[in-house]
């Protein structure tokens, strides 16, 4: 068999030098060659006799093969297990090199060589990742970057090639289907994670290379379906249609016959004896020069030292490799819209605030670092310079009794006031107001133009990305317009930082209120020198004085993190950030329509999906649940808005094609392509609890797929009322409703579910087991748009 050869490498000037020990490197004393002349066919060879001999891991051991013509020197996980600069797991790397022979893996075996007739035909999917394929980003974080766009969308668009093709296999077993969802998840996972999240170099390539070997597996699990299984089944001899796939080694004499029979390469370990049939004699052929020598820095270790041997059982090195990877690099997750101790704390009760401290020390690895835990006088808010300060606190019981006695004329009891006559106007998170330039569907009208205008929440409400109201006009709320202006020029600015905030672990992520937000869209990032808190404002008696000095401390933190720790400036009316294709100066954030339309359409999409997924979150309690099963609930989730994905599909890219809106009631003329998202929302609701006796309806998601218009229309109504009902409930503001862009025109008939890595159907089976609980808000519309905010 040829060695395995990639295109689009390049010799690594740093080489790695393995151990010695990996491999005992001479063979035990009379291995010689004992059959002379051309070997005979397949069929005459049996599993035992080796076409070549080689060295094995003991010494008085060889290494034989009935159907190779190498002997690869295997890994070892004596040592730490690591990636190296090109992503790849050097020796660990099954999908491009033998591994032991799994059962539960026996699809990894049969992973197809480069040059394969089974191989795909991407070269994307081959390529040795270098370091010139990651480019920077101005996301306000230095060193931080993406892959670049090209070979993204190459990347992307083999690995849906390979999950389709897994995905058209007739019949699998369950417990081999489970391994395709399973594998299909954790793809989209990855991808959605390199589309939308920069990060440093060393994960971005480790990212990529993962996305590669997924996409090998899958196309090994169709080999596997299609090819190996039957012929193990069948009866029949098929040693001499030898597969050119990757194989596997293995000290069962059995199993190392049944390979050999399929046809499948197989090295077999077994003590020396003279009786061997030896045509060959190799030395041990180590990986080929493609593959990097020099180890990921920060080395992205990924299993530590292991004294009891256990990583060496076949299947455990990349199981553990694989569960590193994802704790590593994906382990992302929204924060909570709301913290669960403003759920769950009677009133009046105070709880000792517990603070979360990153050492200082450098560690080696990517991940997470063991957390210092210390307790925080409740008076006090964060003061590390890349965190936020929590919101102020609500004053007590008492405190508010006090500061009202002291006010003339006011009742001890606390009486809401009404809406004062002289040009009061009701904030947007309170009250709906129609906007100028996004189409709102008109089920989401309907639900909440006729609400009366909310209560004073009883702390600050929140939001993941800016307000789409601070950047939009609305009929009845008027904003200036010169303020607007810059709200949309400096978000243009730092739209990547806000994104990046969300999942990255190493930054303040939580949701900012409204108060933050406008402070971050001003831009004024300069910081008066002294953040250090202030406990005289909570001493103090003049109740104004204490908000007052607490209102600074929070506008200093921000200012640290976006001015300092994220490293952006201060707005500067001559800047002109590129977004797209568009470059945004002040000037055309003022007169260019498209540009506010884009921006505000995105700030209404993001804020729908993180609301949608934070109140789906806290409904079903997923949170709790162990990862995968997490994620599966998560592209559940991510099925209302689009093709499933996973939780980190929250970026919405205005150039895509594949953005449609999906929203649509009838009598709309696209009404038809939002039966399979209404259907996802349905299921969705059904399983928070107070829902609508007809939404837990088991035949409800069947009969949305042909209902006519009027059914359709009154379940999308039941739907989208119970959904904005429980976010009032939950978070004592409106959600963010789903919103079309103004400018662009509504097709007569939309596909709103392009094919997706995942169906949508099987995810139940991953979900089936668990209790339910999660986050959502909703977005708002942009209608055709206007002139001027005036």
């Amino acid at each position: 068999m040829a060695h395995l050869q990639l295109p689009n490498g390049s010799i690594n000037p740093f080489e790695y030098r393995p151990s010695s020990e990996d491999m005992q490197t001479t063979l035990p004393p009379g291995v010689t060659v004992n059959r002379t002349g051309p070997p005979p066919a397949a069929h005459w060879i049996e599993a035992f006799d080796g076409l070549v001999a080689g060295p094995s891991f003991h010494s008085g051991s060889i290494v034989t093969s009935p159907n190779a013509t190498f002997v690869p020197r295997f890994a070892i996980a004596h040592s730490e297990v690591t990636t190296f600069t090109d992503g790849r797991w050097g020796r660990h790397e099954y999908s491009r090199w033998p591994q032991a022979y799994d059962h539960d893996l026996a699809h990894v075996a049969c992973i197809p060589r480069v040059h394969s007739e089974l191989a795909p035909k991407d070269d994307i999917l081959w390529r040795t990742w270098q370091e010139e394929d990651w480019t920077t980003v101005n996301s306000g974080v230095v060193r931080m970057g993406l892959l670049q766009a090209g070979l993204f969308d190459e990347l992307e668009r083999a690995a849906l090639r390979a999950s389709q093709a897994a995905s058209d296999c007739q019949d699998p077993p369950p417990s081999l289907e489970y391994t395709r969802l399973f594998l299909s998840l954790c793809l989209s996972h990855c991808l959605d994670r390199l589309r939308a999240i920069p990060a440093d170099r060393s994960v971005i390539i480790a990212l990529a290379a993962h996305v590669q070997r997924l996409s090998l597996e899958l196309v090994g699990l169709r080999v596997y379906l299609d090819v190996v299984s039957p012929r193990m089944m069948s009866t029949e001899d098929y040693r001499d249609q030898l597969l050119d796939v990757v194989g596997a080694h293995t000290p069962d004499p059995s199993l190392a016959q049944l390979l050999h029979r399929a046809g499948v390469p197989v090295w077999l370990h077994q003590p020396f004896r003279p009786s061997v049939a030896i045509w060959q004699v190799v030395p041990a052929t180590d990986l080929p020069f493609q593959f990097s020598r020099k180890p990921a820095y920060p080395r992205l270790v990924l299993a530590l030292r292991d004294l009891s041997g256990a990583l060496n059982t076949a299947g455990e090195a990349q199981r553990a490799m694989t569960a590193a990877v994802y704790r590593q690099l994906c382990a992302s997750q929204l924060p909570q819209l709301r913290p669960e101790e403003e759920h769950d704390a009677a009133p009046g009760t105070k709880r000792p605030r517990l603070e979360t401290q990153w050492p200082n020390g450098w560690d080696s690895t990517v991940g997470n670092a063991r957390p210092v835990i210390f307790e925080r006088d409740a008076r006090e808010a964060k003061t590390l310079p890349h965190e936020l300060k929590s919101p102020a606190p609500r004053l007590t019981y008492s405190k508010r009794r006090a500061a009202r006695d002291r006010r003339p004329g006011k009742s001890s009891l606390p009486v809401p006031s009404p809406p004062s006559k002289s040009g009061f106007v009701m904030n947007p998170f309170r009250k709906h107001y129609a906007s100028r330039t996004m189409q709102t569907s008109p089920v989401w009208l309907d639900v909440l133009t006729p609400l009366e205008p909310l209560p004073q929440p009883t702390a600050a409400v929140t939001y993941y990305f800016p307000p789409p109201w601070m950047l939009d006009c609305l009929d009845g709320y008027e904003a200036p317009r010169d303020r607007m202006s810059r709200y949309i020029h400096h978000f243009a600015s730092i739209r990547m930082f806000c994104r990046l905030r969300l999942f990255d672990q190493t930054i303040a992520g939580r949701p900012l209120t409204i108060a933050e937000w406008r402070d971050a869209l001003w831009g004024d990032y300069e910081t008066d020198g002294n953040s250090a808190p202030d406990r005289s404002g909570a001493t103090s008696k003049d109740a104004a004085s204490a908000r007052a000095k607490v209102r600074h401390r929070l506008k200093q933190s921000l200012r640290e993190l976006f001015g300092q720790h994220a490293g952006l400036s201060s707005y500067d009316p001559a800047s002109s950030p590129q977004v797209g294709q568009d470059v945004i100066t002040a000037e055309a954030a003022e007169t260019r329509d498209h540009i506010q339309h884009r921006l505000v359409w995105e700030a209404h999409e993001t804020n729908w999906r993180c609301e949608l997924l934070a109140l789906d979150a806290l409904m079903t309690g997923s949170r709790n649940w162990g990862q995968m099963e997490r994620w599966a609930r998560e592209a559940h989730v991510s099925e209302v808005w689009g093709p499933p994905r996973s939780g980190m599909d929250i970026c919405p890219d205005w150039e895509s094609p594949d953005v449609h809106f999906c929203w649509s009631s009838p009598p709309e003329d696209d009404w038809e392509s939002s039966r399979p998202h209404l259907k996802a929302f349905v299921e969705l609701l059904s399983r928070w609890p107070g829902r609508p006796a007809e939404l837990g309806d088991e035949d409800l998601p069947v009969r949305l797929q042909v209902c006519d218009p009027e059914e359709f229309r009154r379940v999308q109504t039941i739907a989208v009322r119970y959904y904005v009902r429980t976010f009032i409930e939950k978070f004592q503001r409106l959600p963010t409703p789903p919103v079309r862009d103004g400018l662009r025109p509504a097709p007569s008939v939309l596909s709103c579910s392009p094919p997706a890595i995942i169906e949508s159907s099987p995810l139940a089976t991953i979900e089936s087991s668990l209790p339910a609980t999660v986050e959502n808000e909703g977005q708002a519309v942009p209608e055709p748009s206007s002139p001027g905010c005036g």
